[in-house]
């Protein structure tokens, strides 16, 4: 008895994880639908694709419907450094997902307080997964260590530190 080609249940995969299709059979020879002749045949885009086994004069079809799902696409941004006290809230993107954040949470935005590598992995349609990360630093604050009284022809030299930063001090001063 000639078997059938069976290529299985329709599929699904993630965007750049091609799905290998073989007919199921042994045949003498193959006609995908792309009209390509060999054994198998790697899908990557969604659709139904066909194969056609010929077993002597016998000539059989069978088809699968294939699913290929987007990658969530993530972009926290560049990495940054933040004044004291300041915040950043950082967006995942990708409404309806599931999120999976280095801090614990898992919602769509976070705000990054405190200096540390922020890490989000999001979870979109067909269980395709995409992750991204951000470095959060903080500028030291200033902090002068003590009054300074001047009289006369005195001078005294302030330094900010931070060096890379901008600069502005009350007297119209850029430098650091």
């Amino acid at each position: 008895a000639v078997q059938p080609p069976n290529m299985g249940s329709d599929t699904s995969s993630c965007e750049g994880v091609p799905i290998v299709l073989t007919a199921g059979v042994v045949g003498q020879s193959y006609l995908w639908n792309d009209n390509s002749t060999s054994a198998t045949l790697t899908a990557t885009t969604t659709g139904t694709y066909w194969v056609e086994v010929t077993n002597g004069a016998c000539v059989m079809r069978d088809s699968i419907n294939v699913t290929v799902f987007a990658l969530p696409v993530i972009d926290l941004g560049n990495d940054t450094t933040l004044c004291p006290g300041n915040t950043l809230t950082l967006n995942a993107g990708n409404p309806g997902s599931s999120y999976a954040w280095s801090t614990g949470a898992q919602t769509q935005t976070v705000i990054a307080d405190s200096a540390s590598t922020y890490v989000v992995t999001v979870t979109g349609a067909g269980n395709c997964l995409s992750t991204d990360y951000i470095t959060i630093g903080y500028l030291a604050p200033l902090n002068f260590s003590e009054e300074v009284s001047l009289c006369g022809s005195f001078n005294i030299t302030l330094d900010a530190g931070n060096p890379g930063a901008t600069y502005q001090w009350s007297n119209g001063a850029t430098s650091q």
